[in-house]
This record gives structure tokens, sequence and C-alpha cells, in this order.
């Protein structure tokens, strides 16, 4: 898969609910989400056990929601480079192998909300999947694997097709999850999707290993750069050693959960979101006190979902305007690759989703205090990093100073010159012209005090 947008590019992720699906106590329509957001992440649409895919626009007690006027809102999001992806939540007992629906059922049934709504992204979220023991995981693979296949060559490589599973890591150094969702994800798969979307549960209290093998505990100020670098370090898993860092984007849904609006969980404030991927992109900041990444650093990594969209507008959006400023940041001072590269996708796999980088409006992009992180490398001036050349700045400070240094001697010049014919010679000036032979004798003496002088200066005029 190609980066989306340039290398450089790291989006912002957020998850809007709009039919109060999750929960969430505000919900708000697509149309009101602000410019800021890159990537939205619709909740939800179900599955039923039949394979049937339904999706509410809007939520059975939201009298003032149009469902109407969603396409349109779709359209207009799409068309500023935008990427709004239906997230299918489906149900573990549709993928059954002995179900008696097929892949393309189920695509044909996900695609007529994609085509009626004019998405241009479908997630397909198997967090509920493998729970048992009893999951027959390699049948619920292929399954996955079918629908993926389809939909990838049904919408084409700009389409942005992603999964979201639950991964840990465990005290023994080896990731872990919902049972079937470490087998989904193989090289195969890996090449036919845009993003995986990773849920790491709020709920692990034990010790578990990094991949330098020391032993570390859930907290959060470290807990992100572990789990990123666990995911992405080549060799550390056989089943995710080539999951790509800009596929993959941590959902911290279910992680050190609090209330809304005023107790907020750690991932739903930007300042810490920021230091996180500060720390896992350029392996510098406050975020790394505790572990750096083992390369130094996962320069395409491309991010974190924080706080949902429908509170951070509820708030003023000071999340969204925070992670905007911050990530333009990040994009016009691109931090040097030292981390290994992953194989090339086969072809017909996803392409970037984006055609170009989006445009944000500045109407909504005022920076925020919480923006102040360290992005410059080592070494290196703070000025160069905020997008202004060096040689600019030195120009702009130094010409000032050498133009006033310039008026202010032609000033001490044009003084001395105007005084000149004015002030007596010195008296050991004796190439004066004054001092010449003059054909005068005594015949009067007047005093003159110089302006601005405290002594005055007496003239002997002579005549013959």
């Amino acid at each position: 898969m190609a980066t989306t947008g340039n290398a450089a590019q790291h989006l912002l992720f957020g998850i809007l609910d709009v039919n109060g699906a999750t929960g969430t106590p505000f919900t708000l329509s697509l149309s009101d989400v602000p410019d800021q957001w890159d990537v939205i992440f619709v909740e939800r649409a179900t599955q039923d056990a039949s394979g049937t895919i339904a999706f509410e626009v809007c939520g059975p007690s939201d009298s003032s929601c149009s469902a109407q006027d969603f396409p349109a809102a779709v359209k207009d999001k799409t068309s500023k480079g935008r990427i709004v992806q239906l997230n299918i939540s489906v149900n573990p007992n549709a993928v059954d192998p002995n179900a008696s629906w097929s892949d393309q059922e189920f695509v044909d049934s996900a695609g007529s909300q994609v085509d009626q709504n004019g998405f241009n992204g479908v997630n397909i979220d198997l967090i509920g999947l493998g729970k048992d023991e009893a999951d027959d995981c390699t049948s619920i693979t292929s399954r996955v694997s079918g629908v993926v296949t389809i939909l990838r060559s049904k919408y084409g490589a700009q389409f942005a097709l992603s999964i979201r599973v639950v991964l840990w890591p465990d005290d023994s150094g080896i990731l872990q999850g919902n049972k079937c969702n470490v087998a989904i994800l193989s090289p195969a798969l890996r090449d036919l999707l845009t993003f995986v979307y990773v849920i790491a549960p709020g709920w692990i209290s034990a010790p578990y290993k990094d991949v330098n093998g020391a032993t570390q505990h859930t907290d959060p100020q470290n807990f992100m750069p572990v789990l990123v670098d666990d995911l992405l370090h080549l060799g550390n898993s056989q089943n995710l050693k080539l999951l790509r860092p800009e596929q993959l984007v941590i959902d911290t849904t279910g992680m050190f959960a609090g209330s809304w609006p005023d107790e907020q969980p750690y991932w739903r404030t930007a300042e810490n979101v920021q230091s996180a991927m500060t720390c896992v992109i350029r392996g510098e900041g406050p975020g790394c006190a505790v572990y750096k990444p083992q390369e130094g650093g996962w320069t395409t990594w491309q991010g974190i979902t924080g706080l949902p969209i429908n509170v951070d507008h509820k708030l003023g959006d000071p999340y969204a305007k925070s992670m905007r400023t911050y990530l333009d940041a990040l994009a016009n001072d691109p931090p040097v690759s030292g981390q290994p590269t992953a194989s090339t996708p086969t072809s017909g796999g996803a392409t970037s989703p984006l055609a170009a980088t989006p445009q944000h409006s500045s109407d909504n992009a005022a920076p925020a205090a919480s923006t102040a992180l360290p992005l410059q490398d080592k070494g290196e001036s703070s000025a160069s990093h905020s997008g202004v050349a060096l040689p600019i700045i030195l120009i702009a400070v130094i010409v000032p100073i050498l133009v006033a240094i310039l008026i202010l001697a032609l000033l001490i010049w044009y003084r001395r010159r105007r005084n000149y014919g004015t002030q007596a010679p010195h008296e050991d000036d004796m190439s004066h012209p004054s001092f010449a032979p003059q054909p005068y004798t005594y015949s009067t003496t007047r005093s003159v005090t110089h302006p601005g002088s405290i002594h005055t200066t007496t003239w002997i005029l002579r005549t013959n």
C-alpha cells in the first residue's frame, strides 16, 4: 500500500456516531463535522445472522436528523479529499462457515450501502470474533479474506478498505488477541488493506514484554510506544511482522476508559496523543521518557484515534484544532527515516485513498496551546523546523541592524561636518587653514556657546 498523500502525511482519524449505536451521549450529523478530520469512521452498520447489512443514518430519538441529507453530506466531504468510512460490525454467527450466505452476498449487501450513500471506504469490524476456543479460525479467516478480496476488486485501489481487531502483548512478548483476530492478519490480507485499526483493551493489568525483552507495565505514557513497536518490529511476531506502519492505526476506544467530558481518559487529550506520536515517529520527546522505539522511530506510522468527533464538537473542537496544527507541522517537518522498509504490495492491492493532501479550512484550524511539543531533530534550531529556512531568518535579522548602523554613521558624519566651520581648530592641528598667516590685527572678542554643549568657545578676531 502506498502512503496517503505523501510519505510524511499522518491523517487525523475520528469516530463519528450518527445514530447513537455506540452510546455516545451527543449525536452529530456528518454535515456538521469540522474539516480538520481526514478520516471519518462512521458508526455503525450491523450484520444479522443471515448476513444482511443494515445502516440507519438517524438514531431512534433524533427528530432533527434527515436521512435524505446524508448522501449529500458524504459527497461534500469526499469532494474535499476526506475519507468517509462505513463501519460494519460483523455478527459472530454470520461468519460461521456453515452460514447460508456467500462472500458475494455480503459484498452485495455492503455495496448497496456504499452506493446509496457514497462512502469511499468500508471498515469490517472483527472485534467480536474468535472469543471462544471452539471457533474455527481457519474457516473464519478464509471467509474474511474472501469478503475483503471481492470488495477490493469491486471498488478499486483508491477505496479505503480496513479491518478492526483486538490485540495486546502478553508477559512472554507474544501478541495475543481475540483468537481469530491474530490469525486473520496474514500477509495476503495485508496487501489488500488500506488501514488496520488495532484496539488494545484498557483492562490489561498484567506485565508484558517489549521487543527488547524487558518487562513493561500498563502505563499510559509508555504503553503506546511499546505497543506500536511490538506490532511493527520485524521478527517480533510471525503473524504481524509484515504489517506496514502506514497501515497501522491505534484505536483507543477501549483503552483507559473514563467518563465524558469532565474526566476525559488519557488518550482523549490532544497533548497526550501528540506526546506519544512524537515519541513513536521521531523517537524523542517526553513520551519517550520510559521507552523509546528500538529502531529510533517509525516515521510513517499512521497514528491514533482519540476523542470521538461527537464529544469533541460538543466541547468546541479543541482536540481537532490542536491535532490539525500538530499534524500539519509534522508534515512540514518530516523526520529522516531510519526504519526498516516493508515489502512492496502485490499488484491489485491498496493504494492511496486520497488523490492529494486534503485541504483544511483555515476557519477551523486555530492553533491550540497543546501543540507546543518537540518536533525538531536533535541539534537543529526550532526556527528551521517551523517551515522557515535559516538563511531567510538571518537576512530578516541582520539586514535591519546593518541599515540602522549605516544611518547612525551618516548622522554622526553629517553633524561633525556641519560643526566643522563653527568650531575652533584643535591647538595641535597646525595644518588647519585658520593657522595660515592672516592680514588681521586685534579688533574684538566674542564668545559662542555651542548648542548642546556645556563649554564656550572664544574667538579673537584681528584686523590690520
